[in-house]
């Protein structure tokens, strides 16, 4: 008597794990994918904080005027005098929503600080910015700091 003993998996069984595999990779790839957008969009609200600091040291070690503009999601702060010359600037991720009006909006002086008059505006709305479904308070200081809240 002979016992036909079967050593291994038959192709059924193998094809059956490969697709179960497929399905939580599959799984795994969309959560991180999710993951990864939030975690641009969130980074928005940090790279505007410094694209201000950046901009009011920018002005004060070249003792020029720089202005804000947004344009889109496109922000940058030009050279007053010579609007070609880029200071800083940063692209806002597409799903990142802010009120910050278009067009000219601060105004940098050659002291490192930033114009009052053209702050106040900012100060009266308040400056928002909505990142991953999260919504954030800005105030910005004269002196360029931008403290972030997150509103509840």
């Amino acid at each position: 008597m002979s016992r036909n003993l079967k050593k291994g998996f038959t192709t059924i069984e193998l094809l059956i794990v490969i697709a179960i595999l497929g399905i939580l990779m599959g799984i795994a790839m969309m959560g991180s994918r999710q993951i990864m957008q939030k975690q641009k969009e969130m980074a928005s609200v940090q790279q505007f904080r410094q694209l201000i600091s950046q901009a009011t040291t920018a002005v004060n070690s070249r003792s020029i005027n720089g202005v804000l503009v947004r344009s889109g999601n496109q922000i940058k702060v030009i050279d007053k005098d010579n609007p070609s010359k880029i200071l800083a600037d940063m692209t806002l991720d597409s799903k990142v929503i802010t009120n910050l009006p278009s067009g000219q909006s601060l105004e940098f002086l050659p002291t490192g600080r930033i114009d009052t008059a053209s702050l106040q505006p900012l100060l009266d709305l308040p400056l928002e910015i909505e990142a991953a479904g999260q919504t954030f308070v800005l105030e910005i200081s004269v002196i360029g700091e931008v403290k972030a809240e997150l509103v509840p």
